[in-house]
């Protein structure tokens, strides 16, 4: 049996052989007064283990869906998960044009360097326009980020260094774009989307976190004075 998906160790999109599956089901219960339980859902996981046929590399998947999530129809709602290789779920948090960028440099590292570095500086090319920066060249725009604090120097450093990589990829120089290099590159860009993007939404998550907190416990105070 054979499946059309994305492999994410090589980047092709093509018919991947279903190696292997296993089904799991767990119930869920609710317990009354005098100790009796009695089912009131169940969980289920389906594990699909897939082989690419271009670089021979595998991919495990999980389907996920429960007897409390449907559809109108009465259809069970599901997600699908890839396990391995893991993919960075924090991602979710860019705007959907940078996040396209982004994963179209991690589908292509294994296939071509230089592509790879092109895609890298686009990502980066897209960030700026999303923060508003402006100007002839992505040097400029990036320095006027780390003037206005969006990114602090030592990651505009690594941003200009990521766009004359870029631009030598582009412009067909001598330059080797090997696996080292590319994985350099992809991680210096990750941890500039990470402080640009992904860690202002944590940080707003756990200050709504610690304020519904306070608040719980000065209601809780407030009841206990009362009484």
């Amino acid at each position: 049996m054979k499946e059309v998906k994305v492999c994410f160790h090589c980047g092709n999109k093509t018919q991947m052989e279903l190696i292997n599956n296993h089904s799991h089901t767990e119930t869920e219960y609710e317990f009354d007064l005098e100790g009796g339980a009695y089912p009131i859902g169940e969980y289920y996981e389906e594990y699909f283990f897939y082989q690419c046929p271009v670089c021979n590399k595998f991919t495990l998947e999980c389907k996920e869906s429960d007897t409390f999530s449907s559809f109108p129809s009465g259809e069970l709602i599901h997600t699908i998960k890839t396990l391995y290789p893991a993919i960075d779920t924090s991602k979710n948090r860019l705007p959907s044009s940078i996040r396209a960028a982004y994963q179209a440099a991690q589908k292509v590292r294994n296939i071509d360097g230089a592509i790879c570095a092109i895609a890298i500086r686009r990502t980066l090319e897209r960030m700026c326009k999303d923060k508003g920066a402006t100007g002839r060249n992505l040097y400029t725009k990036l320095k006027q980020l780390s003037d206005k604090g969006i990114i602090p120097p030592i990651l505009d450093d690594m941003s200009i260094l990521i766009k004359d990589i870029g631009n030598q990829a582009a412009h067909a120089d001598d330059a080797e774009f090997d696996e080292p290099l590319i994985r350099s590159l992809l991680k210096f860009t990750d941890i500039i989307l990470e402080y640009v993007y992904v860690l202002p939404y944590e940080i707003k998550r756990l200050q709504l976190t610690m304020s519904d907190r306070k608040k719980e416990e000065e209601e809780k105070e407030t009841k206990e004075s009362a009484s």
